[in-house]
């Protein structure tokens, strides 16, 4: 008896033609450039950030949550206001400062408008005491900010006023 020979088929896999491998590889650098193009507009645009923090569960830290300014609905445009600078033994030099006051309360517009005289005497008040040596520093515009804040907020003590939105300050 003759052994029986086994005949073993292996079948050949199709080869890829290049047109395929060039389109399948053509298809993941497209989809590669929208993942990176995607990341790059939540990066910028401050969605990444609320993204992650939405994943891990974790907000914005309670020191740095005191931090973050509510942003204002609404906006007051004060008008320019020129005043003298407390500058003595110097000749004398202006402070023109125009700002925009923020809040959240639609009533505040027409008690602005009400109130404007006073608002101006206390906010000159604040101006006739910085020297031209004060605005010319960062820190000192920030203490101006403050400064004009503390004062129109302790005038309407009721609602909040939520910031002071320089437009320009400048030193002739």
């Amino acid at each position: 008896m003759a052994p029986e020979e086994e005949v073993i088929k292996v079948e050949k896999k199709p080869k890829k033609s290049k047109k395929s491998l060039i389109i399948t590889f053509g298809a993941l650098f497209v989809v590669l450039l929208l993942l990176l193009g995607a990341a790059w507009f939540a990066l910028r645009t401050g969605l990444l950030g609320d993204m992650m923090a939405g994943l891990g569960g974790k907000g914005i830290a309670p020191s740095e949550a005191a931090q973050v300014e509510k942003s204002p609905d609404f906006m007051y445009e004060m008008p320019e206001i020129l005043v003298n600078l407390d500058d003595e033994g110097t000749r004398s030099r202006f402070l023109s400062v125009k700002f925009n006051i923020g809040y959240d309360n639609a009533q505040l517009e027409s008690m602005f408008e009400h109130r404007m005289p006073e608002i101006r005497d206390k906010v000159n008040s604040v101006l006739w005491r910085v020297s031209s040596e004060d605005i010319m520093t960062p820190e000192g515009k920030e203490r101006l900010r403050d400064d004009l804040h503390r004062t129109i907020d302790e005038m309407f003590h009721e609602y909040d006023i939520l910031g002071i939105y320089f437009w320009h300050v400048m030193v002739q």
